[in-house]
């Protein structure tokens, strides 16, 4: 598996995409309570995909734990705790 930032021609950034067997994208925020910063995760994910032909994407947050359907695209919000028990 390898580790990487992914920069999209339009300027947006995920923070990291794991590829290997499958693509994995995922973003970091510790909360997404403010609109403008949601919208910011969302949309670079959302893009990533649709250009990868993926469809999902993860937001990795401090507490939030939820889903939704963007453009086709679902997002899942696991809060690091959660996240880290499955993942090391």
């Amino acid at each position: 598996m390898s580790i990487n930032y992914l920069k999209l021609k339009s300027g947006k950034e995920v923070d990291f995409i794991l590829t290997g067997k499958n693509i994995e994208l995922i973003q970091v925020s510790y909360s997404v309570s403010d609109p403008g910063t949601r919208s910011r995760e969302t949309s670079a994910l959302v893009e990533a995909a649709m250009n990868l032909g993926l469809n999902t994407g993860k937001i990795i947050t401090y507490d939030y734990e939820g889903e939704e359907s963007i453009n086709g695209i679902l997002i899942k919000y696991i809060p690091f705790w959660l996240w880290a028990l499955f993942n090391f």
